[in-house]
């Protein structure tokens, strides 16, 4: 059996394995050349959202690049990733202007196929499995606690109101 050579990620760092070691996401740093072009540049040029993450099978080695991500996760059961993607910033909001809200994006890793969701304030995966608890805040549902199951394709919202969320934590006998 004829191994897949070694990838070397010039700037990578922050190396994520999922449980079953068939996949590792590299999240990739600017190199010394853009930060110092952004520094010369100060506020005038627009800031890059979140990282770039590169994202390999390790079997064969295909590799994907995901632009804009701030937070990467794989789930218990290693078939899904969760990514959190930033807008695009063009500078400072203007007054009574409204910033763009998050977008979640969980993968199927074996398909590739993604699903996403608008203004996620806060998500986790369960411990075990791949169900994904999340916060919704969008002006016209309020705050909304959801669970999403991948594997089915099934969203359950559980609460919505006013109420503020500040933390996201699955119980041991949860669903």
């Amino acid at each position: 059996k004829k191994s897949e050579p070694a990838a070397t990620y010039e700037q990578g760092s922050r190396p994520l394995f999922s449980d079953d070691s068939a996949w590792l996401a590299v999240t990739i740093a600017k190199s010394p050349t853009e930060l110092k072009k952004e520094k010369k540049a100060g506020d005038k040029a627009p800031k890059s959202a979140g990282q770039t993450v590169k994202l390999r099978r390790l079997k064969d080695g295909e590799t994907t690049e995901l632009k804009n991500v701030g937070t990467f996760s794989f789930s218990a059961d290693s078939r899904f990733a969760a990514m959190e993607i930033l807008p695009k910033t063009s500078g400072a909001p203007k007054p009574g202007e409204t910033t763009p809200g998050k977008v979640l994006i969980i993968r199927e890793l074996a398909s590739g196929r993604d699903t996403s969701f608008g203004n996620v304030v806060r998500y986790a995966w369960s411990d075990r499995g791949a169900l994904m608890a999340m916060v919704v805040d969008s002006p016209s549902i309020s705050n909304t606690l959801q669970v999403f199951d991948p594997a089915r394709g099934n969203l359950r919202t559980l609460e919505s109101n006013e109420q503020n969320y500040t933390a996201l934590v699955w119980r041991e006998d949860a669903m």
